[in-house]
């Protein structure tokens, strides 16, 4: 739908709201219905290690959302850095 409508915008949420259960799954599965020329993809939710940015990386994800990952970090900026590779 968001493509038909011409989003240059797309976010696909890891996290099953009504389970509040994540899998990475779900943005890998949905990654081709929603990449495309001029469009720019984010994975949203349960992405917590530099494997987790990779695997998103690999699946064609130009950008993540990490949240609650950095919000209850003692260290967000260690976390990020983890995240980015580098540290």
């Amino acid at each position: 739908i968001a493509r038909a409508c011409g989003a240059t915008l797309i976010g696909v949420n890891n996290r099953d709201l009504a389970s509040f259960v994540t899998d990475l799954g779900v943005a890998e599965a949905l990654a081709p219905a929603v990449q495309g020329e001029g469009i720019v993809t984010v994975a949203e939710s349960g992405i917590h290690t530099s494997g987790d940015a990779d695997r998103m990386r690999a699946a064609g994800y130009d950008a993540i959302l990490v949240g609650e990952g950095l919000v209850v970090a003692e260290d967000p900026a260690a976390v990020l850095g983890r995240l980015i590779g580098r540290s």
